[in-house]
């Protein structure tokens, strides 16, 4: 965003397109760009005077920034463009009656609105438009060449609420990453320095700022489907991947390769690990590994055991992938994926289960994509939730949604969002992050889990 206002100003554009403009921005951000609006777009300013065409889900930007409100009625009231003058605030008082849920309504960046739906016979119906609930938890049975974080001692329970805010460019995501599953990797292979204390039976969900796009992967999909392919792995494909192993010099990419003519299957080596099966023999368990074939097709697959792996030298493949399934379940049982099971998770989220098994992907609306986003990461029923800007791209309706959701939450949240009226929501705990430092403040939010419920699990990390 910073770099396309830079073009804009560069070519001192005579018109504004601004889409979304305060996603990705933190307050000082957008600050700046309500000054920045307000100076250019005035007849005879020292920038050549001009207009701005703004898309927002936000009202308090509209009403620093708007002298005009074009209002678009869908095409049940034939189209019509309708020209309000002043802020958003006075549109809603005049045009709409001071109607909240009108409001909102006209606030929301869903892609396909409620007419879609009635128009086509979709039923999308409203019965689950105000629900999301996360699933309560259980009881708890890329790596800088230098340190980015330093002289940092933090705790977090699941009774946190913390907000992680800096400025754009901070190492607010750092700050998340070194409390979240990532952190693991880091401490095997030696880039955190310092102590980290981690629950063994604790269970993390890492919620990323591009995580809707990810569906932009399995739009043919139904959510069900979505689910399935997601964890067919035994964990999360979506979270980051850390690769503990250096590239192979050309003696040991040799090694490999004659390896896997005598050893391999049709005289080919170990490409990938895709998944893991476990089995009781007598009165011990094994594991069969999912072997993926270098050259060879996906019929090529076959299991093998950890013993002919060796023989291999594809150990560490193995290795890892016990590694991500043990920090996905924190050595529980996983959950099938079956229809039934997958259903019953999502519908707390707000979605029925004609949406959840019948319906694309590519066929729901925004806040449908964010609850199965959002339900997609509680597959593991995590005890602690690390959320990165989860308010971008989010209508006004859906925040408030996920605020009430973390609100009730029984577990702990951390957030890295330039939000601070959502910080203010939920939040009774602050991390400033600059300059490699982190301090922490406390707040006066109402945002805290229920202080009754007992703490019974919690990451403390001391750098």
């Amino acid at each position: 965003m910073r770099l396309a206002l830079a073009c804009a100003m560069a070519k001192k554009a005579n018109l504004l397109l601004l889409d979304e403009p305060t996603n990705h921005l933190d307050a000082d951000g957008v600050r700046w760009l309500v000054d920045f609006i307000n100076r250019t777009c005035v007849s005879g300013s020292e920038l050549g005077g001009g207009a701005a065409m703004i898309v927002s889900h936000d009202p308090a930007f509209l009403d620093q920034v708007c002298t005009d409100v074009i209002h678009f009625s869908p095409a049940r009231h034939k189209g019509k463009l309708t020209y309000h003058p002043g802020t958003f605030s006075a549109f809603k008082a005049s045009a709409l009656g001071g109607d909240e849920a009108e409001a909102k309504r006209l606030l929301e960046t869903s892609e396909s609105n409620s007419d879609v739906g009635s128009s086509t016979g979709l039923g999308l119906g409203p019965e689950d438009a105000d629900r999301m609930n996360f699933p309560q938890p259980e009881k708890i049975g890329d790596s800088a060449e230098s340190p980015v974080l330093c002289g940092v001692d933090v705790k977090l329970t699941s009774a946190s609420r913390v907000g992680i805010v800096g400025s754009n460019g901070g190492l607010q995501p750092s700050t998340l990453a070194a409390q979240s599953c990532l952190a693991r990797k880091d401490r095997h292979n030696g880039t955190l320095q310092g102590e980290l204390v981690w629950h063994k039976g604790l269970r993390l969900a890492y919620i990323a700022q591009h995580s809707l796009a990810h569906l932009a992967n399995y739009l043919s999909n139904t959510p069900l489907e979505y689910m399935q392919l997601r964890y067919r792995r035994g964990f999360d494909e979506e979270l980051p991947r850390i690769e503990n192993q250096k590239p192979p010099t050309r003696k040991e990419a040799e090694d490999l390769h004659q390896l896997g003519v005598r050893h391999g299957k049709r005289g080919k080596q170990v490409e990938a690990l895709l998944s893991r099966i476990d089995q009781k023999e007598g009165n011990e368990m094994t594991s069969l590994y999912e072997v993926q074939w270098k050259d060879l097709g996906p019929g090529a697959n076959s299991f093998e055991t950890m013993t002919r792996l060796k023989s291999l030298k594809a150990l560490h493949l193995a290795q890892e992938l016990d590694e991500r399934i043990l920090t996905a379940w924190a050595g529980t049982q996983q959950r099938p994926l079956t229809r039934r099971e997958v259903v019953q998770h999502l519908e707390p989220f707000g979605l029925s289960e004609d949406v959840i098994c019948e319906r694309k992907i590519s066929m729901l609306s925004s806040g449908q994509k964010c609850k199965v986003a959002f339900g997609a990461a509680f597959w593991t029923r995590p005890h602690f939730v690390c959320l990165d800007e989860p308010t971008n791209y989010l209508d006004v309706e859906t925040v408030e949604l996920l605020q009430r959701a973390i609100r009730n939450f029984r577990g702990g949240v951390a957030v890295v969002t330039h939000s601070e009226k959502f910080v203010e929501a939920v939040c009774t705990e602050v991390w400033d992050v600059a300059a490699g430092k982190v301090t922490v403040r406390h707040t006066g939010s109402n945002g805290a889990a229920d202080p009754n419920l007992p703490t019974k699990g919690e990451s403390r990390t001391k750098k």
